[in-house]
């Protein structure tokens, strides 16, 4: 009698989910401000092939006094990355240079 229960509940619920707030992607809308859970999806007739796209890793400007430069890609300059979590940033580190000490406090950081 439970397995009965179990499958009326099931079929019940999967019959009142809606599976049309669910996105492949969300490309970001950077026209719009950006809320607390982030920027809202771009309509999908004007998403195209460069928001998913992305040539700003190159070097970094190491002409400082750390000898340490860095690009990162986020939300802002990668509108595919919406909705994901994840940033890239290159770090190029010239000769002498060095990385001072510092926390990512929240942040998962692989290495």
């Amino acid at each position: 009698m439970k397995i009965f229960h179990i499958l009326l509940l099931f079929t019940f619920f999967s019959f009142i989910v809606s599976y049309d707030s669910i996105n492949d992607f969300c490309v970001a809308d950077l026209k719009v401000p950006n809320t607390n859970s982030g920027y809202p999806c771009k309509p999908v007739e004007n998403i195209t092939s460069d928001d998913f796209v992305f040539h700003g890793l190159v070097a970094g400007n190491t002409n400082n006094s750390f000898k340490l430069g860095f690009t990162a890609a986020t939300v802002t300059n990668f509108p595919g990355l919406n909705g994901l979590g994840i940033s890239a940033v290159r770090v190029d580190i010239d000769e002498g240079g060095l990385s001072p000490m510092h926390t990512h406090p929240g942040i998962f950081l692989r290495r």
